[in-house]
């Protein structure tokens, strides 16, 4: 006569790791949906502020310089660019240039993107255009904790509002 007993014992510990394994496969799938569903959020959200940044105050620029964001912050020997657009208020053609200093901050380097100094290229301008966006790249030489800024003057338009100025807060 046959051993059942053995036979049995056999099926209980099949039944048993199923359990087991189907068990840690729920949770494994439930675990991998939880983290597909945090990434998507993520590049969602990332892919939408990044929109927001690059549209941000140049959609709908009205005065004659627009510098956006117009205050920054960096961190020491750090750097960061913003968006400098020029429109043409005149009812005639211009030729704008802009330059840009340093407030009276002498670690601190303001430079334009376009030319890597601190003079831009001259852009003409029809009545009613804009120049198209001009990363203005601010660079903190290591000159500690402070509030300072850059100053944007454009040359070559009209007189009143022919300059502006971009804060730059550096801290850690």
């Amino acid at each position: 006569m046959r051993n059942k007993k053995g036979a049995i014992e056999l099926s209980m510990t099949t039944i048993i790791v199923i359990v087991i394994g189907v068990a840690l496969l729920s949770f494994g799938l439930f675990f991998v949906n939880k983290i597909r569903i945090g990434v998507l959020d993520l590049s969602d959200a990332t892919f939408e502020d990044a929109q927001k940044q690059l549209s941000e105050g140049l959609s709908d620029v009205t005065k004659f310089l627009t510098i956006s964001p117009d205050s920054v912050s960096i961190q020491p020997d750090g750097d960061r660019s913003v968006k400098v657009v020029v429109l043409n208020l005149e009812e005639r053609d211009v030729k704008v240039k802009l330059v840009t200093t340093p407030i009276k901050d002498d670690k601190l380097r303001c430079l334009f993107y376009d030319t890597k100094e601190s003079e831009s290229l001259e852009y003409p301008l029809t009545s009613g255009a804009k120049t198209p966006v001009i990363p203005l790249l601010v660079q903190d030489l290591n000159g500690g904790i402070r509030a300072t800024g850059c100053r944007v003057v454009v040359s070559g338009g009209q007189t009143s509002e022919s300059q502006g100025t971009l804060l730059v807060r550096v801290d850690k």
